[in-house]
């Protein structure tokens, strides 16, 4: 399945002196297949996780930057990987935009007990790893 999807949000960075803070907006967005947040949930488990199917996700966002606008931080990019799948997020620049990228990966749904501590730390990672902020700043003549 393969969608795009166009908005536009005003005022979406908000300001801290001098700069101006973005989250883009697939940060925090997982679709509800994918998100491992209750699959996690235990610290360690006793018998197997089944999560029940194999899936790689896969999304882009295009953030146009303002006229005079540009980037100063972006979030770190970041990956993993671990014997179920794996996972990569990564911020770059285009021509007067922010690309945000993000890829997971189950290969195996079935997580043996012996992996679950590899696979619940990995998985804490790549939701800690969503939550990078894109910092702007302005040329001094544009407000």
């Amino acid at each position: 399945m393969t969608y795009e999807i166009g908005y536009a949000i005003p005022g979406a960075a908000f300001r801290v002196g001098r700069y101006r803070m973005l989250r883009p907006g697939l940060a925090r967005y997982e679709p509800w297949w994918t998100d491992p947040g209750r699959a996690i949930a235990l610290p360690e488990r006793r018998y197997p996780l089944d999560l029940r199917s194999n899936f790689t996700v896969a999304m882009e966002e295009r953030i146009a930057l303002p006229a005079g606008w540009r980037a100063v931080s972006m979030p770190r990019s970041r990956r993993s990987s671990h014997r179920n799948g794996s996972w990569s997020i990564a911020a770059g620049l285009g021509p007067g935009q922010v690309i945000y990228r993000r890829q997971a990966t189950l290969a195996d749904p079935y997580v043996r007990t012996a992996d679950y501590r590899a696979f619940r730390q990995s998985m804490l990672d790549y939701l800690d790893a969503r939550q990078g902020w894109i910092v702007l700043q302005t040329d001094l003549n544009v407000n």
